[in-house]
């Protein structure tokens, strides 16, 4: 099975898609996901990331943006950690690509992982980190886009690995 690391401007196209290019497309990874065949997965720090977008950036209410990591939390369990290697690697990326350490640590736990790096984040693109969600449907077929960007009030599917391990 394909293992991916989405970072939060492709998991906020999850939730959002007013102004959002790419929707369609990460959600086909989240469908993947759901489906069982590939694994997308998110860093801790994602959920303080999204939680800002959605509450600064989005400005919507405090119990939306709560609903909405609550369902991050349903899709992706929690996120991955920086290990003591990659955190010295974030630091590396991000003092010799100019990129923040928050990008720097998606990038890192990808090459210690050996896993792609899904982004729609320009300054992460440039340095060569990772692939746009329709780059990498195009070279994966476990992550096909299929018919229209679904509807903004559509509830993503949580992972059912997820559940069985809640019991619920």
């Amino acid at each position: 099975m394909t293992d991916v690391l989405c970072d939060t401007s492709v998991v906020v196209k999850w939730f959002h898609e007013s102004g959002e290019a790419e929707v369609g497309q990460a959600r086909a990874i989240l469908d993947a996901h759901a489906a069982g065949t590939l694994t997308a997965n998110v860093l801790d720090l994602t959920v303080y990331e999204l939680g800002n977008v959605a509450a600064r950036a989005l400005g919507l209410p405090g119990e939306r943006v709560g609903a909405i990591l609550d369902r991050l939390e349903l899709i992706c369990s929690e996120g991955l950690r920086l290990s003591p290697k990659a955190r010295k690697d974030a630091a590396e990326l991000a003092v010799t690509h100019r990129l923040t350490f928050y990008d720097a640590a998606y990038w890192a736990v990808a090459r210690e992982r050996s896993i792609t790096l899904v982004t729609v984040d320009a300054e992460l693109l440039r340095a060569g980190a990772g692939v746009t969600p329709t780059d990498f449907i195009a070279t994966h077929k476990t992550a096909r886009k299929t018919g229209p960007a679904p509807a903004q009030t559509r509830a993503p599917a949580a992972n059912p690995r997820r559940r069985e391990r809640s019991g619920t």
